[in-house]
């Protein structure tokens, strides 16, 4: 019981730490894109990230790709949707508020 929560846990744990590093890469690269565009590809891009190599395993080994895939797909998007959106919504937003240009800082 302890070990699946435990597993439970870090699995979240990593999802959410993908995700904020995909908040800043997506701010570096994505620069000139609006808010809503950057949120978006930062909420997919950090669980979807973790979900690959998983994926291309259980492609490889089960016997029906499609079944994987689908299992996977489903997997992710409820992760994208449950832990990837409010961390990248929340993330985004506080970094946008930290790089802003304050010419009062120099005055």
């Amino acid at each position: 019981m302890l070990e699946g929560l435990a597993v439970i846990l870090f699995v979240l744990v990593m999802f959410i730490l993908a995700t904020l590093g995909c908040v800043l890469l997506v701010t570096f690269l994505f620069a000139k894109r609006g808010f809503r565009v950057r949120v978006v590809l930062a909420m997919f891009a950090g669980p979807g990230l973790l979900l690959i190599p998983a994926m291309l395993l259980a492609m490889t080994d089960s016997g029906s790709a499609l079944e994987a895939m689908l299992g996977f797909s489903f997997i992710g998007l409820l992760a994208c949707a449950f832990i990837g959106w409010p961390v990248a919504h929340f993330a985004t937003k506080r970094l946008d508020r930290l790089i802003q240009f304050d010419v009062g800082t120099f005055e």
